[in-house]
Order: C-alpha cells, then sequence, then structure tokens
C-alpha cells in the first residue's frame, strides 16, 4: 500500500542564494531557509508503507539528482553534507515513523558565492540529457585532473552539437577539441594539431606524458575557457 512520506534533506552549512524560492510544486519539494541560506529541502511523495524509512531517502535522493546536480552546476563546487531523516506523514491522531540518514555528498572547504536558484519551469522542461551534461560539468570542476576535465567538457559539447561542422565551431570549441585530442589519442597526427601544441609548448609534442608539468601546465591553462564555453551553452536551457 502506498503512503506518503516526508523527507527532510538538512544541509550542514546553509547555502547561500540571491532568489529564495519557497517550493518547486513539479517536484514536490518545500524549502526552508535562515536569511537568505537555504538550510533543508523538504520533499514529498508516495512510497510503499513497507519500505525502511533509509530505501525511502535513496529514492528521493534519485527523484531529486536533478535538482542537486542543478544546484552543484550554480554553486561551483560540491554541496555541503546533507543529513537526510525521513518520516511518513501520519494520519489523524497517528504518530509518524521515523529513520534517518545521510546523502553521501563531497565537502570542500571553499568560500561559495550566492547562487541563483534554479526557475521552476527548468524540471518541466527537462532535455533528455541535461542531468548528464550537468554531472560531467561538476566532476569535472571537483576533478583536481585537468586531463579528465577537459574530456568532460568535451563530451558535453559534442553531445550539444552532434550536427555542426568543425569549421564552422567557435574558436574555443577548436581548441577545446585540440586539447581533447591530444590527451586522448595515443599519438598525435594531424598537422593542424601537432602545430597547436607546438604553439603552447614551444616544442614539437606527438604524445602526451601527464607527469610531464609543461605539458599538465598547457593542458590547464585551457580549463577555464573550455568550461566558460560550455556554461554558456548549458545557460541558455536553465
Amino acid at each position: 500500500m502506498l503512503v506518503r512520506w516526508r523527507v527532510s534533506h538538512k544541509f550542514a552549512d546553509g547555502v547561500v542564494v540571491r532568489n529564495p524560492i519557497k517550493a518547486y510544486a513539479n517536484l514536490g519539494i518545500s524549502l526552508d531557509y535562515d536569511g537568505n541560506k537555504l538550510t533543508c529541502v523538504v520533499h514529498e511523495l508516495d512510497c510503499d508503507n513497507k519500505l525502511e524509512p533509509s530505501k525511502v531517502i535513496s529514492i528521493s535522493k534519485e527523484r531529486l539528482n536533478l535538482f542537486w546536480e542543478l544546484l552543484r552546476y550554480r554553486r561551483g563546487v560540491s554541496l555541503p553534507d546533507i543529513d537526510s531523516v525521513a518520516q511518513k506523514v501520519p494520519f489523524v491522531d497517528g504518530s509518524p515513523i521515523t529513520g534517518t540518514g545521510v546523502i553521501d555528498v563531497a565537502v570542500r572547504a571553499l568560500i561559495c558565492s550566492s547562487i541563483d536558484m534554479p526557475k521552476p519551469k527548468v524540471f518541466s522542461e527537462v532535455s533528455g540529457r541535461l542531468f548528464v551534461w550537468l554531472r560531467l560539468m561538476n566532476d569535472a570542476s571537483d576533478s583536481k585532473d585537468a586531463a579528465y576535465a577537459i574530456r568532460n567538457y568535451y563530451m558535453v559539447w559534442e553531445d550539444l552539437h552532434p550536427g555542426w561542422e568543425y569549421k564552422k565551431w567557435p574558436k574555443e570549441a577548436r581548441e577545446l577539441k585540440f586539447v581533447r585530442d591530444f590527451v586522448s589519442h595515443a599519438k598525435v597526427n594531424s598537422p593542424n594539431l601537432l602545430d597547436f601544441i607546438e604553439s603552447g609548448l614551444r616544442q614539437r609534442c606527438e604524445q602526451f606524458d601527464p607527469t610531464d608539468n609543461a605539458q599538465q601546465q598547457f593542458v590547464s591553462s585551457h580549463r577555464n575557457s573550455a568550461r566558460s564555453l560550455i556554461e554558456k551553452e548549458l545557460n541558455q536551457l536553465l
């Protein structure tokens, strides 16, 4: 039998926002704030009466995966730890059954600027691949490996523009492809790519060596422009 559950996802540290939104009706969530800090996301959902609270928390987390990724994307770094509590919404004169759990979210000790909460329509007009693109972007941002980040950014770009002719790509996209090819191919043989690498490294180089500091710096130098390129694309969908 299905019953109504209420899952409260509480942030260990509040997330500062510029435009507090009280609820997303199409997600079944309401949001609690302390001033301009988002402190708790309350999710009401129907689940089987016999489920353990920990399972309901997992279902809630999964149903809200796009919401979490959007917050993470807007924040630029991982979200604070989240403690979650699930309880059945009691009938009149009934007592709720309560259980707790934790959403495993990595924490970074960084000072983050305030974020814009996503517009409610984002969750009702979702592109089929938006969650995947956001996950690739967020994982790239969190990674210390510049080559990994570049590969992720390129996957998003290529997915967004499957039919584009390379010659019509903007300069930043062509450079992203060059850097991605450099870190992904066993050996470079394209004359244009070889020239691009030589212009950045000041030497001819046919193979990427992740232990070479100069090559790592060269790849890292294109990381911010690659992220900015993809951000412009995704922000048009948000």
